[in-house]
């Protein structure tokens, strides 16, 4: 998946931002920073391989992941 949305607490509504750079399926997403400083992290991904029975395999997990800022992404090297 690589669609992304934001939930507008004061709207009580969800609003479509702009997608990840790529498609990512198993990663996990977190907060960094406080008050108007945040920033959302994507980090880690199966990417688009193969299913066995619709599991992906583990041997293909990537570490890279990236960030959303001020209104875009950015890519975050691999570790």
């Amino acid at each position: 998946m690589s669609s992304m949305e934001r939930y507008d607490v004061e709207k009580n509504e969800w609003v479509e931002m702009d997608g990840l750079p790529r498609f990512r399926a198993g990663c996990v997403g977190f907060l960094v920073g406080n008050g108007e400083e945040m920033e959302f992290w994507v980090m880690g991904w199966y990417g688009e391989s193969r299913t066995v029975s619709g599991v992906f395999p583990v041997d293909e997990y990537y570490r890279d992941g990236c960030g959303f800022g001020v209104e875009e992404w950015w890519e975050v090297e691999r570790y």
